[in-house]
């Protein structure tokens, strides 16, 4: 329950994939499970933008086709 009210006021108070991934590390603790849980509530709401396309093809997974 903690990591869920955790990561809907990390994503209530960002307004960019980004920022809600970073400020959910920021957060310390368990921070996996926060960030996991706001990252895809921030991307239903803010959906894919350029810079999240850049960030997965430079993944070495997508280069090598093991995904």
């Amino acid at each position: 329950m903690d990591a869920l009210s955790m990561a809907l006021h990390t994503v209530m108070f960002t307004s960019s994939f980004k920022e809600a991934a970073c400020r959910s590390a920021d957060l310390g603790g368990d921070c996996d499970t926060v960030g996991s849980i706001s990252c895809q509530i921030a991307g239903a709401i803010y959906g894919v933008d350029e810079g999240m396309l850049k960030l997965y093809s430079e993944m070495e997974d997508f280069k090598h086709q093991r995904f």
